[in-house]
């Protein structure tokens, strides 16, 4: 049973994500988008060309949000600056640094679709070497053993370009918060 002056750790999480609305509001709406897609049943080719979007969508909120500045929605926005129009003017040219990191994470996207697909073709070579009969005592291919090389590769370089794209993305998303908060 609660007592009058102590909170439940439920108005401590209400309270806290009340404090931090900017942060919660793109990652729960970019959440759900995955789980919207996830629970339709959509192919995983489609689940996965939503994560690799996530980036470039977390740059427009970040772009959205800089435009609010530019607005004046935000109050304590303008207490970072001499006068209003340099506040103006750093918001601008935010917007105008945002819109081309949203063009570097769109080309990072096309690449790492590039790489998938040269992934699904290795996985695809391997199960189809994999698949043909062998003469017992005979040498391995390397064809096999090279298929898989290939994958791990594709696989890191996947990797590498994901946190690259989400780190860019998440770093300005960080610091157009701490600009407008």
């Amino acid at each position: 049973m609660q007592t009058v002056g102590h909170l439940g750790w439920e108005t401590g999480f209400v309270t806290f994500l009340r404090t931090h609305l900017n942060v919660v509001i793109p990652v729960a709406t970019l959440s759900a988008k995955i789980l919207v897609r996830v629970f339709s049943r959509e192919d995983f080719a489609e689940v996965m060309r939503s994560v690799t979007n996530l980036p470039l969508e977390l740059l427009l909120i970040s772009m959205s949000f800089m435009l609010g500045a530019l607005a004046g929605i935000s109050d304590s926005y303008f207490t970072r600056f001499a006068s209003q129009s340099d506040a103006d003017l750093f918001a601008a040219l935010a917007v105008i640094v945002i819109f081309f990191l949203c063009l570097i994470t769109n080309l990072l996207t096309k690449f790492l679709r590039f790489v998938f697909g040269k992934l699904f073709i290795a996985f695809k070579q391997y199960r189809e070497l994999s698949a043909q009969p062998t003469i017992p005592g005979a040498v391995p291919d390397i064809a096999v053993a090279g298929r898989i090389l290939w994958a791990m590769a594709y696989c890191i370089i996947m990797a590498l370009v994901l946190v690259l794209s989400f780190g860019i993305s998440v770093i300005t998303l960080a610091y157009v918060l701490h600009l407008i908060q």
